[in-house]
C-alpha cells in the first residue's frame, strides 16, 4: 500500500519537473531570439549611422577614424 502512494508521488514529481523542463526550454529558446533580434537591430543601426555621418564628414574621414580605432584596440592602448 504505502509502495503505491510512494510510486504515484514519485510518478507526479518527474511529470512535474519534464513540464518545468519544457517550460524552462521554450522560456530559453524565446530570450536566445530576443537576444539575437536585439542584436541584429544593433548591426542596422550602427550601419546607418555610419551612412549618416560618411554622408556628413565624409567617408575618408569615418575611415580614418575606424583605422585609429582599430590600431588603439589592436596595440591595447
Amino acid at each position: 500500500m504505502t509502495f503505491n502512494i510512494y510510486l504515484i508521488l514519485i510518478v507526479f514529481a518527474s511529470i512535474l519537473l519534464i513540464s518545468l523542463g519544457i517550460y524552462l526550454l521554450i522560456l530559453s529558446n524565446k530570450m536566445r531570439k530576443e537576444v539575437l533580434d536585439d542584436f541584429a537591430r544593433e548591426l542596422y543601426l550602427k550601419d546607418w549611422y555610419k551612412k549618416i555621418a560618411e554622408e556628413i564628414y565624409g567617408s575618408d574621414t569615418i575611415d580614418k577614424k575606424e583605422k585609429e580605432k582599430e590600431f588603439l584596440k589592436s596595440n591595447n592602448l
